[in-house]
């Protein structure tokens, strides 16, 4: 049977555009054209339709490749950004501070056993209760003291 003028057969279309006759039929359902009418496609309004579908198909591909480029560049950006303030002072790697962290409570620890074990009960010894108070300030200052000190070696250098 000879296909009506200005149309085009299933077949016919599947050979030129490659896809599926259920992907020709998933299209129109989309709106890019009519839908077959007797296994028939109206044969301006489908390559139209087939054309524009590639078209908004590259578009979104571009799309979604720009918008990886600029993830991609923004990544890189903020990484940027991080080796700065690393250089600067501003800021150190986790590695590091886990170590940094380590060796200022092992100098705390170290610090509490002698103030509090070994130098305050001899300077507590026959004291009241209001000078042994005053005396574990005195202590307490002195720990803040160190244990701020210590702190200070992280801090970054003012510049």
């Amino acid at each position: 049977m000879p296909t009506p003028p200005d149309t085009i057969d299933g077949d016919t279309l599947r050979s030129l555009t490659g896809l599926t006759d259920r992907r020709h039929r998933q299209m129109s359902d989309e709106g890019f054209f009519p839908k077959p009418i007797n296994g028939l496609y109206q044969y301006a309004p489908t390559l139209r339709g087939i054309l524009r579908f590639y078209r908004e198909w590259k578009d979104r591909a571009a799309g979604d490749l720009a918008s990886q480029k600029l993830k991609k560049l923004s990544a890189e950006a903020a990484l940027a950004e991080l080796k700065l303030e690393v250089q600067r002072g501003e800021t150190m790697p986790l590695d590091e501070m886990g170590e940094f962290v380590a060796r200022l409570a092992a100098r705390w620890e170290q610090l509490l056993k002698l103030k509090l074990e070994v130098e305050a009960p001899p300077r507590l010894i026959g004291k009241d209760i209001v000078a042994t108070r005053a005396e574990l300030r005195k202590v307490h200052a002195e720990i803040r003291e160190v244990c701020n000190s210590g702190i200070d070696e992280w801090k970054p250098k003012e510049q």
